[in-house]
């Protein structure tokens, strides 16, 4: 990114330099100014095509790594799906009955983002497992919901929703019918 913007920037200083140098010749004026912004616009460009440079070559030599990576498809279709929730007392019991009624959903996993209302107890009358998470943000909360969901072996696949009813269950067979399965 530094490299564009360098390279940017040079090229904003040369086309400068260039109108001055036309504005120059028409009315007359400081032909120094406009060569001197000729001769220093090399300069971020030449800098912002070597980081550029050295990025292409990073990514290459990095993408060479990522060679050994496979994928093993999961041995089953069951899954957890964990909700976040934020002061979602209205709407997490029934996210939470309506996943737990799709035939390929082992748990549900409530994590609570520290709820100022009943969320916690609603979930949990449902018949999730109830994590609260007191540290703030959506980011930390979906961090822990996933650390939670895959905490479980038995299923091997995570579902990650929100628990204000986004998601249904009937979204669940939308995201199994991107995974690839072993052939029998």
């Amino acid at each position: 990114m530094w490299g564009v913007l360098l390279f940017t920037l040079g090229q904003a200083i040369y086309l400068t330099g260039v109108l001055l140098g036309a504005f120059n010749r028409l009315f007359g004026g400081i032909r120094v100014l406009s060569q001197e912004l000729l001769w220093w616009s090399g300069l971020p460009v030449v800098f912002g095509l070597i980081l550029v440079a050295l990025d292409l070559v990073f990514l290459i030599r990095k993408r060479r790594g990522d060679a050994d990576i496979t994928f093993e498809p999961p041995t089953s279709t069951d899954l957890t799906v964990v909700l976040t929730a934020f002061n979602d007392e209205l709407s997490i019991a029934q996210s939470v009955l309506d996943f737990k009624s799709h035939p390929r959903v082992r748990r549900v996993i409530v994590v609570d983002n520290d709820s100022s209302d009943q969320t916690r107890a609603q979930a949990s009358a449902a018949g999730a497992i109830v994590v609260c998470h007191r540290l703030p943000g959506y980011g930390a909360c979906v961090h822990r919901a996933l650390t939670e969901g895959s905490a479980a072996e038995d299923p091997a696949l995570t579902f990650l929703c929100e628990g204000d009813m986004t998601f249904r269950a009937y979204d669940t067979d939308k995201f199994l019918s991107y995974i690839r399965t072993p052939r029998s």
